[in-house]
């Protein structure tokens, strides 16, 4: 399962970043409305309706994020470790598959978004507000998919580690200021991971509109 998400992130990456770029070439793209449209139906109805869902009603949504707000405080020593430890094996399940499914998400949403940019590009040029929105759509997927969830990940990759150093060491100032640099580093990286996922959202809702 990793090496299937990783190779659809890989694929979908490269997708994303070629769609951008062809997108400031118009004229190499086809002229064929019969296909572009049904494609532009498509790519928005499945990223408006995921994304809606996502922002608002997911785990991480606004709705349910709102109510299981659980805030866990830095360990002052090593028993702290131990025990908020346990605490996140017992959640490393969903952890596991959240991160699997925003991937996924993710990854489609790199691709759909390509495709929405390239055919509101072709469709609707002169349509400055369209281009943009579609073009901030394309941005915000690519940058989740290709860095921000990674990087995400690798920061409680890293908290994990740091927790098991300050049980082997828990007299070690510097291993409590990198935990405490890791949660911040962690919230800023996921605030800007959950920003992007907004700002994708709201740059689908002028296609409503049009």
């Amino acid at each position: 399962m990793g090496a299937a998400v990783s190779h659809l992130r890989c694929v979908t990456s490269i997708a994303g970043l070629s769609s951008l770029v062809l997108s400031i070439f118009p004229k190499l793209l086809m002229n064929n409305p019969q296909v572009l449209r049904p494609l532009l139906n498509v790519s928005w109805g499945y990223l408006f309706g995921s994304t809606f869902w996502l922002t608002f009603f997911s785990e991480v949504g606004l709705v349910r994020s709102l109510k299981n707000i659980k805030r866990m405080p830095v360990p002052e020593n090593a028993e702290e470790a131990k025990k908020q430890l346990e605490e996140m094996k017992k959640s490393e399940g969903d952890f596991i598959r959240r991160r699997e499914d925003f991937q996924f998400f993710f990854g489609l949403s790199t691709l759909f978004s390509g495709i929405l940019l390239l055919s509101t590009v072709k469709l609707a040029n002169h349509n400055m507000q369209l281009r943009i929105s579609s073009t901030v759509v394309a941005l915000s997927c690519l940058l989740n998919n290709l860095f921000l969830q990674n990087k995400v990940h690798s920061l409680k990759i890293q908290k994990e580690s740091l927790y098991h150093e300050l049980i082997k060491n828990p007299k070690s100032g510097n291993t409590l200021a990198e935990i405490r640099k890791n949660k911040k580093d962690f919230h800023i990286y996921h605030g800007l991971s959950l920003l992007s996922l907004y700002i994708s959202f709201f740059g689908l809702t002028p296609y409503i509109f049009t």
